[in-house]
Order: structure tokens, then sequence, then C-alpha cells
């Protein structure tokens, strides 16, 4: 009699050798998509420390009384060839803050405190710089840097609450009143935009939309109230406040804008379709919507990518559950 004995050891073994081989297969491509997100992580969080770094230096400053800017600054410089290194965590970050004279020549200490005129604040925080020599190298998978600048003057007068900086490097100076009343979205300021000031009293009312318009950057720094209280009259296309760089950045620090109208439409607009977006220890209250645009258009069309929102210490408001919107290229970041 011939007795035949079932086993299945065959059958185990080749679902053993499909697993391996299924894992031999798949297992570098997981790998490869693992290593991918895990730089991309990182390398996220160097942009972040780079782009906190150098909206915290700016605020500081700012917070700085008129007088003393000067003598901060004087005390806390650091020169292109001398940053201050900070060490956080395993991440390797400088610091670059320093003042450019009239002729965009970087000052040192002494030259500050000797010196009388309009000057550019820089703040420049870079991440990932190993040599510390302020330029990528190939092995600096996740240097990143970023640069903030600031029109300043030691001079204090209501000339100079509107620093207009032409592509020639002159400079324009006037009131904001007045520059209200040469510019608009139509005839924006030609150059680099810097306001330091509204008016005696640190506030400026008005009844008419308020159009804060330029070719390059712009930058409202202080501690002032800017306010419209238009009524839209049942106009769709009209904001009460509008903040456009056609070409650059918009910075508001320690500023405060507010628009009480009745428009129909949105109420405050910042829009910088090639440029960044820094709301730093700022207020924007509106009794309809508030929208910001950075890298992109106000129909939600791509202008130029990688334009980051950076919100720091901001506080925003709108009435009656009206939307409030940001909508960048890159990353909004908030703190």
């Amino acid at each position: 009699m011939v007795k035949f004995v079932k086993s299945n050891k065959g059958s185990t073994l080749i679902i053993v050798l499909m697993v391996i081989m299924v894992l031999g297969i798949f297992a570098p491509i997981g790998y490869t998509w693992f290593s991918k997100l895990s730089a991309n992580e990182n390398r996220l969080i160097y942009q972040k420390q780079a782009v906190n770094l150098s909206v915290s230096a700016m605020e500081t400053f700012q917070r700085q009384e008129n007088a003393e800017k000067v003598t901060y600054l004087s005390d806390y410089t650091y020169p292109p060839n001398r940053p201050n290194t900070i060490q956080s965590g395993t991440s390797v970050l400088d610091l670059y803050q320093y003042a450019l004279d009239e002729n965009q020549s970087p000052m040192n200490s002494s030259d500050l405190q000797s010196y009388s005129g309009e000057y550019t604040v820089v703040v420049h925080a870079i991440s990932g710089d190993f040599d510390h020599d302020a330029s990528k190298d190939s092995n600096e998978d996740f240097f990143y840097e970023h640069k903030m600048t600031a029109k300043e003057s030691t001079l204090n007068s209501s000339s100079g609450e509107v620093v207009i900086e032409l592509e020639n490097g002159e400079t324009i100076e006037m009131a904001f009143e007045e520059f209200l009343d040469q510019h608009d979205s139509e005839n924006p300021a030609p150059g680099d935009l810097t306001i330091n000031g509204v008016g005696e009293d640190g506030e400026y009312s008005t009844k008419d939309r308020i159009e804060i318009a330029a070719t390059g950057s712009v930058t409202i720094n202080g501690n002032f109230i800017i306010e419209s209280g238009a009524n839209g009259e049942g106009k769709m296309d009209l904001n009460n406040i509008e903040v456009i760089s056609e070409t650059g950045d918009i910075v508001v620090n320690q500023g405060t804008l507010i628009s009480t109208g009745n428009s129909s439409s949105r109420d405050i607009i910042l829009e910088a379709p090639q440029g960044n977006i820094f709301v730093n220890g700022s207020t924007l209250e509106a009794r309809r919507e508030i929208r910001l645009y950075a890298g992109m258009s106000r129909n939600g069309s791509l202008i130029t990518p990688n334009k980051n929102i950076v919100l720091e210490s901001a506080h925003f408001e709108t009435k009656k559950n009206a939307q409030i919107i940001f909508k960048a290229s890159g990353e909004v970041i908030e703190n």
C-alpha cells in the first residue's frame, strides 16, 4: 500500500519568496519617497527659522523710539562680514543687521553715531550656512536666507512721513496726506515706498478711500493708525483700504489699518503679486472682508511662485462674520 503525505512546505516557501521579491521591488521606492519627504520637512523648518529670526529682529528694531533707533543699531550692528551666529537645536542661524547710508554703503557703530540723514536698515537672516559666508555651497542643502529692509531717517519732520526711493537711488520725501493726493493704484509711487508717519497725532482718518501703492516694495513702519470710513455706494469694485506693491514685498510693522465704511465689497486688501507679505505686531480691522495676496492675483491666478504670507503677532478682525482670506503661492506662516 502506497501512502501519500501532503505538505504545505513548498507553497509556504513560494509565498515567502514572493514577499521577499515584492519587498525588494518596493523598498527602494518607499525609502526614496520617505527620504524626499523628510528632506522637504527639514527644508521647511530651516526656512521658517530664517523668516522668524529676520521678522523678530526687524520687530525689535521698530519697537524702539525714533530717537533711540540709531543707538540701538549702534549697539547691535552685525555687518556683512561678521554675523551674530545663533545655535537653535541642530540648526545654525546667522543674523546680519546693519545700516546703509544714502550711498548704500554699510555703516559701522561709530559711523551711525555721527550720521545725519536717511539710512536703510537691513536685517538678513540665514539658516544652514555652515561656513558663514552668506552664500550657498554644494554641501548646504538646507541653505535659506530671508532679508528685510526699512527706510529710516535721523531727521524728524512731517515732510519725511513718506519716503520714496527711486530706481536711481534718489529719494523723495513728503507728508502722508500729500502722498495720498499724488498717488494711487493708477499712479503708484515710482519705486520703493516707506511710510514712517501719518501726522502729528499718529492717526490719519478720512471718509475717502485710501490707496497706498508703489511699483516697488511698500513698508509701513510705526505705531500709528490709518482709518477709512468710505462708503461703496453699491459699487462692487471698491475697497476702502488697498496696499499694493507691483513688484516687491509688503511689510506692515506695528501699524493699524481700520475700515469702518459700508462698502458691500472687500474692505481691506494687501496685494503683492510678485512679493511676500509680512504683518508684524499689527492690527487690521474691517467691517467687511480682509484679503491678503502674495504671489497671486486677486482672481486666484498664480503670478510668482514661492511667495509667503508671514504673520507675527498679527490681529485680524471683521464684522458680521465676514471672511479673512490669505492666498499665497508659497506658505502662510503664523506665529
